[in-house]
């Protein structure tokens, strides 16, 4: 009896390890890679399966580049995430699989990343590498550095948005540039104000992130200011002659902003509250408002075009 729970576990172990190697990746960060669709989408080109196939293409190639770069992140922060309230429960932090195993696994993403880029446009690959770059780079230092992390955190989400571009080649607009280096600041922003209403104690003191109480009224006025000013973006693009050329009813663009402003204005308060995990996109992807409000906001987008 004794040798046949022994089997049993031994056959149990390697889905445990790659469970382990899946939580490793990320796979709940994964949606922020279909950023690399929306010059598809804002140009109106979505029923054209080649530049669809390719920005598909380009979203893979991120998310393999992406993950490698979480990884490396985890193997950093492996001490300090074993004091954080939830990031004790990853893999490395946890001891659920080695640091070795790891960092193979992270350069297994890296050239699976690179080598779908490639297959894709040649021209993505400077892109990818650079993020890699800038992700270890940010994992190892430049998180430490006050807000200016939220300056290379709203980057990395641009970085998507321009290799839409580069995998498709339809040009961005400033006011789409605009418009999400506002937003991507804001909810970069909006992760720091909420890992610090819920971190205190030894978790806070671990922290590899520089950030305090103190800094709060700071951060809430610089997310809440960037949100608003991509807001005024989306008014301004309104009344401009693109958004005349690419919608029949350009005015019920209008209605999108106070939607967006409502949202930010709700997550902002949340995060004040200690009442939002200490990421954006885990709240989004579970939160029935922001749900809501999404839906709401793609039906007035299809109804202007």
């Amino acid at each position: 009896m004794v040798k046949a729970r022994e089997t049993d576990v031994e056959k149990r172990q390697p889905q445990r390890q790659f469970r382990a190697a899946l939580r490793l990746l990320r796979p709940e960060q994964w949606p922020k890679n279909l950023l690399v669709f929306l010059p598809l989408m804002m140009s109106h080109r979505v029923g054209e399966l080649s530049l669809l196939i390719s920005s598909a293409g380009a979203a893979v190639a991120f998310t393999f580049v992406a993950a490698a770069g979480y990884v490396w992140n985890d193997w950093l922060d492996r001490k300090a995430d074993a004091f954080h309230y939830r990031k004790q429960e990853r893999a490395l932090a946890a001891g659920e699989i080695s640091g070795t195993t790891a960092l193979w696994l992270a350069l297994a993403c890296l050239v699976a990343g690179i080598s779908a880029g490639y297959l894709v446009e040649t021209r993505l690959l400077p892109l990818l590498g650079g993020y890699f770059a800038a992700s270890a780079l940010y994992s190892w230092i430049l998180k430490r550095l006050a807000f200016v992390d939220v300056a290379v955190v709203a980057c990395f989400y641009g970085a998507r948005v321009y290799a839409g571009h580069l995998a498709t080649g339809i040009e961005l607009s400033q006011a789409l540039i605009g418009f999400c280096l506002a937003c991507f600041f804001s909810l970069a922003m909006l992760k720091r104000q909420s890992e610090v209403s819920m971190l205190s104690g030894a978790a806070l003191h671990e922290n590899r992130r520089r950030y305090r109480p103190h800094h709060r009224p700071w951060m809430a006025a610089l997310g809440l200011g960037a949100a608003a000013a991509g807001v005024v973006v989306v008014a301004v693009y309104t009344e401009g002659e693109m958004a005349r050329t690419l919608y029949r009813r350009p005015q019920l663009l209008w209605l999108l902003c106070p939607l967006l402003m409502l949202w930010f204005i709700r997550a902002w308060w949340l995060a004040s509250q200690g009442r939002m995990v200490d990421d954006p996109l885990a709240f989004a992807l579970h939160d029935r408002w922001t749900w809501a409000v999404v839906a709401a906001m793609a039906c007035l987008w299809l109804a202007a075009w």
